[in-house]
């Protein structure tokens, strides 16, 4: 590898999000296209309102869910931070949602995790920076066992966190393609100063 090249990699600890709609396929069924697609706009903008609130940015947009990342430079206790934030505040979003639509069934799921990651850093002509690592695998993991409006989070964010937030323990949980057990944490608030 050139020495152009080694230069714009880069290993950094990164924070990411995942969050999913609950039983979409079902409210597609009840709603009809039309309005189902209203919904899941409405839907969309409420999160991405939330990530960018919290400096985040939406890496892939997918239906009723998607994937967001948080500034590496901001350190990865603050960075931590600010993803569970807008964890919390996806939740918030979609439950007034849920009220200003009258869906009681409209519910949402978020899973946050973080890990060494590798960035390839973008030339002019990318869009954006190469990001590899187990953080984005971990979180679409966490956020499918999530219980209904909660947001689950790794032990490693919750270490980062766990001064800035409040965490129940939701049990140590066999992650499908990471060899050991994860302690998994469900965040319930940001704690007052």
């Amino acid at each position: 590898m050139d020495d152009g090249v080694e230069a714009r990699h880069e290993r950094r600890v990164l924070t990411a999000l995942c969050y999913d709609l609950v039983g979409s396929t079902e409210l597609l069924g009840l709603l009809g296209i039309e309005d189902f697609e209203e919904l899941i706009l409405a839907f969309q903008t409420a999160a991405k309102g939330a990530i960018v609130s919290c400096s985040g940015t939406v890496m892939v947009e997918a239906g009723d869910g998607g994937l967001a990342v948080f500034p590496v430079d901001l350190g990865a206790k603050d960075a931590a931070s600010l993803t569970i934030s807008a964890g919390l505040a996806i939740v918030r979003a979609c439950k007034l949602l849920a009220a200003e639509k009258r869906r009681s069934d409209l519910h949402v799921r978020v899973g946050v995790a973080t890990s060494m990651t590798l960035i390839l850093k973008g030339d002019t002509a990318a869009a954006q920076d190469t990001i590899t690592g187990p953080a984005f695998a971990l979180a679409t993991r966490l956020q499918a066992i999530a219980r209904p409006d909660t947001v689950f989070v790794c032990n490693e964010t919750r270490n980062l966190t766990r001064r800035s937030h409040v965490f129940s323990f939701c049990g140590s949980h066999v992650i499908k393609g990471f060899a050991q057990p994860e302690q998994v944490w469900q965040a319930l608030s940001h704690k007052r100063g």
